[in-house]
């Protein structure tokens, strides 16, 4: 008798593994900590603040998807390391977002070949590129902003 291979995750199931990933990831977390700069880095902090934002908008639409699909939308608890991001400065930050973002896509791309629903990938690829974006303009900024400095958008 031989071994049968393990089902493969229904797209519900892996939906929500990724919804539960990032409604709990470390940028989402930012949007209610207190991170210190100077006046030099709040042009860079308001950068952060709207991929904060464009990321929540995604995670609506996968959350409406889910739904939409008669899921129930999954919970996770936030990593406890991530209190330790409250009274920190920005640049102190931001290789750790860069680093987290990168964990996170290398997660999704990993999600996205389970994936065999059209629409559900069409949505997970959107995703995608929205955190390959924003990895890039992290980069940026992390390369850009050193305190003290006159102007961090140049």
């Amino acid at each position: 008798m031989s071994a049968l291979a393990p089902p493969l995750p229904t797209t519900l199931t892996i939906l929500n593994r990724i919804f539960a990933r990032e409604k709990v990831s470390f940028l989402q977390y930012l949007k209610d900590a207190w991170v210190w700069t100077g006046a030099d880095g709040r042009a860079v902090w308001k950068e952060v603040s709207r991929m904060i934002d464009e990321e929540q908008k995604m995670l609506q639409r996968l959350a409406e998807f889910i739904v939409r699909r008669k899921g129930v939308l999954a919970t996770a608890a936030v990593d406890e390391r991530f209190t330790e991001s409250h009274f920190v400065s920005l640049n102190h930050l931001l290789p750790r977002l860069v680093n987290y973002q990168q964990w996170l896509i290398q997660e999704l791309e990993k999600d996205l070949a389970k994936l065999d629903d059209p629409e559900a990938r069409s949505l997970i690829e959107q995703m995608l590129q929205v955190k390959r974006n924003h990895l890039e303009k992290l980069r940026t900024l992390q390369q850009r902003y050193t305190p003290g400095q006159k102007d961090a958008t140049r």
